[in-house]
């Protein structure tokens, strides 16, 4: 994919079309949708900190689920090629707000061997680091509380395995931010 050609769209997503029209595995489970402010609540309260606002309107527009607005620009200039652009929501999906976990635990999940390999050692107070999607073991697009606080507004962190582990690959100061810089790829015309 490097330096290949990417059709993107110059629109940026909207509260009303940013999820994709297909359901999601999270919209099948028993009052998941209907008890979507519920479920924030419980969610903040269990992860400790206060989602952001625009991601609360979204939950409540669907909880969870696929989107086509994956992309997000490296650079302030960004050209149609794939070396200019982040694929930060690597399946499509955003989890639904009672799936969001922490990046630390989610290392306690895996037997590292060595705890110098684990997220934890990697990404101090990695129970600040709120995963909203991730592709497998290797790409996860975060809340990060770190900064400023569980009560503050997050910024938001790209991590990718790279050559040397998981590493932090793009920062955006907010959500808001990340929302309104986000691409979807174009169709092609038939």
């Amino acid at each position: 994919m490097e330096g290949d050609k990417l059709s993107l769209s110059s629109v940026a997503p909207t509260t009303g079309s940013f999820w994709h029209e297909s359901l999601h595995w999270s919209q099948k489970e028993e009052g998941a949708a209907t008890r979507v402010d519920e479920l924030i609540a419980e969610t903040e309260g269990r992860l400790g900190v206060s989602l952001p606002k625009l991601l609360k309107a979204l939950y409540r527009n669907r909880n969870g689920g696929y989107t086509s607005y994956r992309f997000y620009a490296k650079t302030p200039d960004p050209r149609p090629v794939f070396d200019d652009w982040h694929c930060v929501i690597l399946d499509g999906d955003i989890h639904p707000v009672h799936k969001l976990e922490t990046l630390g635990e989610l290392s306690d999940m895996v037997d590292y061997g060595d705890d110098d390999s684990s997220f934890r050692s990697r990404f101090p107070n990695a129970d600040l680091l709120i995963v909203l999607a991730r592709h497998g073991w290797d790409c996860f697009l975060c809340l990060d509380y770190r900064t400023d606080g569980p009560s503050a507004e997050p910024e938001v962190a790209f991590l990718e395995e790279g050559a040397d582990g998981l590493e932090e690959v793009l920062r955006v100061p907010n959500f808001e931010q990340l929302f309104t810089g986000l691409r979807k790829e174009e169709e092609p015309a038939l």
